[in-house]
C-alpha cells in the first residue's frame, strides 16, 4: 500500500470517527453532521454511486 493510500485512509477514519484535522472545522461540528447524516466519510470507491457531492481530500 501506498503512503498516500495509508495517508487517505488513516483521514478517512478520523473523520469517520467524528476526529477533524481541518482547523476550519471543530470536532463537535464534524460529529453533529455525522450524527444527522447530512455527511459522511468513506474511502469506498462504490459509495460514489449513491452521492450527489463529494470532496475529495488528497496528501500534502
Amino acid at each position: 500500500m501506498s503512503s498516500a493510500t495509508t495517508w487517505t485512509l488513516r483521514r478517512v477514519q478520523q473523520l469517520a470517527a467524528g476526529q477533524s484535522y481541518v482547523e476550519d472545522v471543530a470536532s463537535v461540528r464534524l460529529r453533529a453532521v455525522l450524527d444527522s447524516g447530512v455527511y459522511s466519510a468513506t474511502a469506498d470507491a462504490a459509495a460514489l454511486r449513491r452521492t450527489r457531492v463529494f470532496v475529495r481530500s488528497l496528501p500534502p
